[in-house]
């Protein structure tokens, strides 16, 4: 089903707000923490978004190895432990495979503008 674009908009919107409150929360933890002459706040803001941008860049690595197969033996050998499958593993993979939708990229564009911010914010100081 193909998605407005409103509905990608607000989506990406929501994700960018999460990701600055993240870095906001780790600019305003180093600010607390490291000593004066470190915690400069270009320096605590350019960190917590890098921290942002690597949370959000590896769950959509995640989801994208998820997409693409890559735990898909781990979960048959689970059911197949728990008694939930008797199928082969070629049509485990194929029936889960029918059912998935394309990854998400707002974890990836996220992750991309605020490791942008983030070195914009290091080589601007």
């Amino acid at each position: 089903m193909k998605q407005s674009v409103k509905t990608v908009v607000v989506r990406q919107l929501v994700f960018l707000v999460f990701g600055v409150a993240i870095a906001f929360l780790i600019a305003l933890y180093a600010s607390k923490t490291l000593p004066p002459e470190l915690a400069l706040p270009k320096r605590c803001m350019s960190d917590g978004c890098f921290v942002s941008a690597v949370l959000f860049l590896s769950v959509g690595a995640l989801l994208f190895v998820s997409y693409w197969g890559g735990f898909d033996s781990f979960s048959y050998v689970m059911d197949k432990l728990k008694h939930k499958t008797e199928a082969s593993y070629f049509d485990y993979v194929r029936e889960r495979h029918a059912s998935k939708k394309s990854p998400s990229l707002l974890f990836f564009t996220t992750g991309l503008v605020m490791f942008s911010v983030s070195l914009f914010m290091a080589l601007w100081t």
